[in-house]
């Protein structure tokens, strides 16, 4: 018979994205018998994308847009490993890590999120910052916060989330002397109604951010594109 202590099977989730810290509230309510759980990820806390444009803006704080995940995982009886998996061998069910010895599992969650092939545009990868992973972009946001002064700052992307990061840099930045240009591959906001497109582009303007349609990055140089 089996006990309450007995670990019959290990689930791994790695990752600490949306769904995985859901997947830590359900399991905490109703807990699989016999399933030990761990959560691998590099960061204690995981930010929430969506809240990131209030984030550079001032409107939230950190903690308003960030899953504290090593105490989500206390609560949920989990165990929380801050790592990065570097390998995955399905043969072995085994992850391999940057700091620990190969862990091993029965079942196995990714949710690690999307970052961008920065390759595609030649000098990016040098010379741009990605907006994901969100802590590395806010990482970098807070260290150049109060030294933009005088700076020109390119955004590249006319979608809806390089239009929100625009605004919230423009209203971040106000009054410190900074200008900020909006790059974009084709018309602002593709595919949204012309109202849409009409009341971005005004709102763009009022904050003093240039706006660039149908210019296209080739290639990004250093304090240049």
């Amino acid at each position: 018979m089996l006990t309450a202590t007995e670990i019959t099977r290990d689930l791994v989730l790695v990752g600490g994205g949306h769904a995985h810290a859901l997947v830590l509230r359900m399991l905490a309510m109703d807990p699989v018998p016999g399933a030990r759980l761990t959560l691998v990820s590099p960061a204690s806390h995981t930010p929430y994308s969506g809240m990131l444009p209030g984030l550079v803006a001032g409107h939230y704080r950190f903690e308003d847009t960030h899953i504290d995940l090593a105490r989500l995982c206390q609560w949920a009886g989990v165990r929380f490993l801050r790592d990065t998996v570097t390998a995955l061998d399905p043969a072995r069910r085994e992850l391999h890590n940057a700091q620990r010895p190969p862990l091993g599992y029965d079942l196995l969650s990714l949710d690690i999120g999307s970052q961008p092939t920065l390759d595609v545009v030649p000098g990016a990868r040098e010379y741009a910052v990605p907006v994901k992973p969100v802590a590395e972009f806010w990482q970098r946001w807070q260290a150049g916060l109060g030294t933009h002064g005088g700076q020109r700052i390119a955004i590249v992307g006319g979608g809806a989330g390089g239009l929100e990061l625009a605004l919230a840099m423009a209203h971040a930045l106000a009054g410190s002397g900074a200008s900020l240009v909006l790059y974009c591959g084709g018309e602002l906001l593709p595919g949204y109604h012309r109202s849409a497109r009409a009341a971005a582009r005004d709102a763009i303007g009022r904050l003093g951010v240039t706006l660039e349609e149908g210019a296209r990055v080739a290639e990004v140089r250093a304090g240049e594109l």
